[in-house]
């Protein structure tokens, strides 16, 4: 079905429709209701460029392949979903004129230069989400819904999508502004933050998951053992450490999740850093001290590897900072160094020893009559 440049004046009801071929909605304007509610489309389905001026209604509907919302515009309180799509969500370019409740199982949602201009809640479950250059006027909350969505009277068909594994992953906040976001049991593992900004104002609440270091022990320079402690890391820093050793793959141990081609250019040490230490204040607000340490540290290692805004005799300071207690995080590496010292004054003592006997006072004095020099020794114990 294609209907290109039309116009619907009254209600488009495709309730329950079975579309076995491509649906194109292209420039399409829907003067009344649009109802898809359990449509089910077997081919791509596109919206691109539409307007809905009046209700949206996609309740229950399947998409096995993809549907495209791009540069679409809804002028009312929009709801979308529970629906299912096997492949992606395209809202690329999209604009929302007032409040949006997007309830969606899918493999991918793009969101890159969408604009909510109103409130807007994406409840989503298995799906990759793309937030780059994206606009946020007024709070958005991205929540990974914990069970599969129902359509009373009946649960939703989640299928191909596994039932016990539903994260929502975000993969990019790349060059937008993330002071009006709210992040609920969202995983950060594949996400570039480079170009964000206002990181410090988002809110992350739940369970949230970085990449972390890696674990056991590797070889720097091809002998000298070296592991790391289990800290929250972003793709930027692994990316940087992999650049580094000189190639595109990441160090030992480390991994990092494919780089997006909107990254044309690795950020420097300081930018990093800049990154590390705004959300750092995000989890301070929060009053989650021990994630805070994380960011911390990162940040010190990217001053510690920043070549523009660290002076040299900084950077040695700070590889000092590191290598005595690791920037005051790594108690066991102070606790060892004590223990060092205090051998090495144990062996001092031992070796060279200490006077069997405390110096003893002694008084001078010069005798007039003969010009001579006497010494006395003074002893104050009891005879």
């Amino acid at each position: 079905m294609r209907l290109r440049q039309g116009r619907v004046r009254r209600c488009a009801h495709f309730g329950n429709g079975q579309f076995k071929e491509i649906a194109i909605f292209l420039q399409a304007k829907f003067g009344g209701a649009a109802r898809f509610e359990k449509a089910e489309f077997s081919d791509r389905a596109g919206f691109s460029e539409a307007l809905f001026s009046d209700d949206v209604n996609f309740h229950g509907a399947r998409f096995s392949e993809e549907v495209s919302f791009s540069e679409a515009v809804f002028k009312i309180n929009t709801v979308i979903g529970p629906l299912v799509c096997n492949k992606t969500i395209d809202l690329c370019g999209a604009i929302f004129e007032e409040p949006l409740t997007m309830e969606a199982a899918a493999q991918k949602i793009l969101c890159i230069r969408t604009q909510w201009r109103s409130t807007a809640n994406l409840r989503l479950r298995h799906a990759r989400l793309d937030l780059s250059r994206a606009v946020a006027s007024q709070p958005v909350s991205v929540t990974a819904h914990s069970g599969p969505f129902s359509t009373p009277p009946e649960v939703l068909n989640e299928a191909p999508f596994p039932f016990y594994q539903s994260s929502v992953f975000v993969t990019s906040l790349q060059d937008m502004d993330a002071a009006q976001l709210l992040f609920t049991n969202v995983n950060f593992s594949e996400c570039w933050f480079s170009g964000a900004f206002h990181l410090d104002q988002v809110r992350l609440e739940g369970r949230r998951v970085f990449l972390s270091t890696p674990s056991g022990v590797s070889l720097k320079y091809g002998f000298l053992p070296h592991w790391w402690t289990k800290r929250r890391t972003l793709p930027e820093e692994q990316l940087l450490r992999a650049q580094s050793s000189g190639n595109r793959l990441p160090p030992h141990g480390w991994g990092f999740p494919a780089v997006p081609n909107s990254l044309h250019a690795l950020p420097e040490p300081d930018v990093i850093a800049g990154v590390y230490r705004q959300l750092r204040k995000t989890f301070e607000d929060a009053k989650n001290e021990p994630g805070a340490a994380d960011f911390y540290y990162g940040e010190m290692e990217m001053r510690r590897h920043s070549r523009m805004e660290t002076s040299r005799v900084e950077r040695w300071l700070i590889a000092v900072y590191w290598a005595l207690s690791g920037y005051g995080l790594r108690a066991l590496r102070s606790l060892s160094w004590l223990a060092l010292a205090m051998a090495m004054a144990i062996l001092l003592m031992m070796g060279l020893g200490l006077p069997l006997e405390s110096p003893k006072q002694t008084a001078t004095g010069i005798v007039p009559a003969h010009g001579g020099k006497v010494t006395f020794e003074i002893d104050t114990r009891e005879s």
